[in-house]
């Protein structure tokens, strides 16, 4: 699972807040429906991310175990 932000959406939002700062209504709704939009996105990007590493965490913990185990198995044979 791949997910990511089309950061070239990061100007027009710029550019509709600084527009908003004039003071008009329509301009500060704009701004912020696409300032919203925005965080919805980044929010589901660092969702996926923790997901992601909360996965790498549980292989490497299994990893960690399986290594365990054969180093365990390798020491008693050994004796």
């Amino acid at each position: 699972m791949t997910e990511a932000i089309d950061w070239s959406t990061i100007t027009p939002v710029v550019e509709a807040v600084e527009k908003a700062q004039s003071g008009d209504i329509a301009d500060i709704v704009n701004a912020t429906s696409q300032v919203s939009q925005l965080t919805v996105s980044v929010a589901m990007l660092c969702s996926s991310l923790i997901q992601q590493m909360y996965a790498i965490k549980r292989s490497f913990v299994a990893l960690q175990c399986l290594v365990s185990k054969k180093v365990d198995t390798n020491y008693k044979s050994a004796q």
